[in-house]
C-alpha cells in the first residue's frame, strides 16, 4: 500500500506544474455531445454536433516546447523520481561494485521459498487452497456488508430492548400485585420438581414475588409447549383412522414396575384357613405361585388405587410405544391379572397423568374371574375383547413368560384366520430400563 502511495506523489509532483495554456471549461449544450451520441439521437442532433465541433477554435501548440514529465524508479533511494539513473552514476557503480564483490546468488531448489527454510516449507495442497479462497473471499465479502451487518445489529438491539422492557413491566406488576398471580405448577410431578428446582435456585432467604413468579411461569411454558407439541403429533400421525387389531398391555412390571426408587413394592398376601397371613407375595411371585388347598389370597394392597400410586414407577419406553400406537388409531386395552380397584376412577387418572390415556370401559381385571391360571384368564378376555372389535389380530405385552405360553397355545389352536402375536416386555441388561421385545426371540 505504501508503495502506490510514493507514486501517486511522484506523479503528482512532476505533473503539478504541468497545466494547459488554456481554460477548458464544462459545456451543457451541442459541444458536450460526442458524435456516437448525437448519431444516437438523430439527424439534428448530429448536424448541431457538427457545427459545434467546427466552430471551436483550438489553440496552437508547439509540441518541441511542451517538457514531457517522467517516474523513474530510483535503486538508490528505493523511490519513485523524476530522475533516471544510468550505468555511469557513481552510486549505481557502488552498487554494482559491492554485488561483485559478494559473488554469485545461490540458488535454492525448485520447491523450496527463498523465504523458508527446507525443513519447514511444505506446498500447500489444492484442499487447503480452496479453504484459504473460501475464507478471503469471506473475509471481504463481510468487509464489504459490515454497514449493513451493522444496522441489523442495531435493529436487533432495539427490539431485544424493547422486549426486555415489557417483559420487566409484567414482573413489576406481579410484583406490585396488579395482576393476580395463580401459584399452582402444571400437571404432573415433573412440572412440580421444576418449579422446586427453579425456587431452589434463588436466595435461601425467601423468595420475592418476582421469583416466584419466573419459577411458575418459566414451568407453565414448558408445559404448554409441550402440550402443544403431543397435541401435533396427534394429528399429523399417520393412519389416524381407528384400526381393529387389538394391542393388549399388562399393567405391573409392564406399563409400571414397583420396588424401584426408593418406593415400597406391592405384595398379594396368602392366608390360611384360619384367616392367618402365611405368605407374602411380590407380582413375579404370584403369577408362578400355586395355592394350596385351604389358602386364600389376599389382594387389599392390589386393589388400592391409592398404594399403587405409592408403589408405581412408569417404565417410559413402553408408555412411549402404547402413545405412538394411540396417536396411529390402534385399538388399545389394558388387561391386568389385578382385582378391580376400590377406586377405578383415581387408578385412570393416574394412568393419564403419565400419558395412558384409556378409557375406564377398555381396561379389563382378571383377578375376579374364575380359575387359577392368569395367562388363560387373559387369553379369555382377549379373545372376548377381539370378537366385540371384530379383530383377527391379537398382540399381547406382558413381563410374565406363564402369559406368553397360554397365548402361545392358543395360537396352536386358533383358525388361520386368526394372528396372535407376543410381546415380552423385561428390563435391559446394560440399563435396566425395560423394553419391549418379541417374545418368540427371548426364548
Amino acid at each position: 500500500m505504501s508503495g502506490l502511495n510514493n507514486i501517486r506523489e511522484a506523479y503528482s509532483k512532476v505533473y503539478e506544474s504541468k497545466s494547459p495554456s488554456f481554460e477548458v471549461r464544462k459545456s451543457s449544450g451541442a459541444g458536450a455531445l460526442t458524435p456516437s451520441a448525437a448519431r444516437q439521437l438523430g439527424p439534428k442532433a448530429v448536424e448541431l454536433q457538427k457545427k459545434k465541433a467546427a466552430a471551436v477554435k483550438l489553440p496552437k501548440v508547439n509540441i518541441e516546447e511542451v517538457e514531457l514529465g517522467e517516474a523513474h524508479w530510483d535503486p538508490v533511494t528505493k523511490t519513485i523520481g523524476s530522475v533516471k539513473r544510468t550505468g555511469s552514476d557513481p552510486e549505481i557503480q557502488k552498487m554494482a561494485k559491492r554485488a561483485a564483490a559478494s559473488g554469485p546468488k545461490k540458488r535454492v531448489p525448485l520447491g523450496q521459498g527463498t523465504r523458508n527454510k527446507a525443513s519447514s516449507f511444505t506446498p500447500s495442497s489444492r484442499e487447503q487452497a480452496k479453504k484459504d479462497k473460501k475464507n478471503w473471499d469471506s473475509y471481504w465479502e463481510t468487509m464489504h456488508n459490515k454497514e449493513e451487518i451493522e444496522a441489523s445489529r442495531d435493529r436487533m438491539r432495539s427490539i431485544l430492548n424493547e422486549m426486555k422492557t415489557n417483559y420487566e413491566a409484567v414482573l413489576d406488576l406481579v410484583a406490585e400485585e396488579e395482576v393476580e398471580l395463580v401459584e399452582k405448577a402444571p400437571p404432573g410431578a415433573k412440572f412440580e420438581r421444576m418449579v422446586k428446582h427453579i425456587k431452589k435456585g434463588y436466595s435461601k432467604d425467601g423468595l420475592t414475588d418476582r421469583e416466584r413468579a419466573i419459577a411458575y411461569a418459566t414451568a407453565w411454558k414448558k408445559y404448554n409447549k409441550t402440550k402443544v407439541d403431543e397435541e401435533y403429533l396427534l394429528e399429523k400421525a399417520r393412519g389416524t383412522r381407528p384400526k381393529k387389531t387389538v394391542h393388549a398391555y399388562d399393567v405391573d412390571e409392564t406399563l409400571f414396575s414397583h420396588g424401584k426408587k426408593g418406593k415400597p413394592n406391592v405384595k398379594v398376601h396368602v392366608k390360611d384357613a384360619s384367616g392367618k397371613r402365611v405368605k407374602s407375595l411380590s407380582n413375579q411371585e404370584f403369577n408362578t405361585h400355586k395355592l394350596e388347598k385351604g389358602h386364600s389370597y389376599d389382594f387389599g394392597e392390589f386393589q388400592s388405587a391409592k398404594k399403587f400410586k405409592e408403589t408405581s414407577s412408569p417404565n417410559k419406553k413402553v408408555i412411549k410405544d402404547v402413545k405412538r400406537k394411540q396417536a396411529r388409531g390402534q385399538n388399545v386395552h389394558i388387561i391386568t391379572a389385578r382385582s378391580k380397584f376400590d377406586n377405578p376412577s383415581e387408578f385412570q387418572g393416574h394412568l393419564k397423568k403419565h400419558g395412558v390415556d384409556v378409557d375406564k370401559s377398555k381396561i379389563h381385571y382378571t383377578g375376579g374371574m374364575k380359575g387359577g391360571d392368569v395367562g388363560e384368564k387373559k387369553v379369555k378376555v382377549a379373545n372376548a375383547v377381539a370378537k366385540k372389535s371384530g379383530a383377527s389380530k391379537v398382540h399381547m405385552y406382558d413381563d410374565a413368560a406363564k402369559v406368553h405360553k397360554a397365548f402361545e397355545k392358543e395360537k396352536q389352536n386358533a383358525p388361520v384366520s386368526k394372528k396372535i402375536k407376543t410381546h415380552m416386555v423385561a428390563p435391559d441388561k446394560k440399563t435396566g430400563e425395560s423394553k419391549v421385545r418379541s417374545y418368540q426371540a427371548t426364548k
